[in-house]
């Protein structure tokens, strides 16, 4: 099965994202683990992103927050010098 999602919110069009995916209900009422990991190709550079959430009421809030961060953290990154 494809995971099209996590890391891959921060990869370009054309260069899909190589990731793996997981997601855990913690035991806790409403609260799930998810995490992604992979790299994404961005102006000839190959960038290794990893993120974990914790304590999301759902796993889609997780993965949602999982893209978020991973977005933010290669924009962040390709604008070092």
């Amino acid at each position: 099965m494809k995971q099209n999602w996590g890391i891959s919110a921060a990869a370009t069009p054309g260069n899909p994202a190589a990731l793996k995916n997981g997601w855990l209900p913690t035991g806790r009422a409403q609260s799930w683990t998810v995490n992604s990991i992979g790299t994404v190709e961005h102006d000839g550079h190959t960038l290794l992103v990893a993120v974990l959430t914790d304590g999301r009421p759902t796993q889609r809030a997780g993965i949602t927050l999982a893209e978020q961060a991973a977005a933010t953290a290669v924009e962040a990154l390709l604008r070092m010098p």
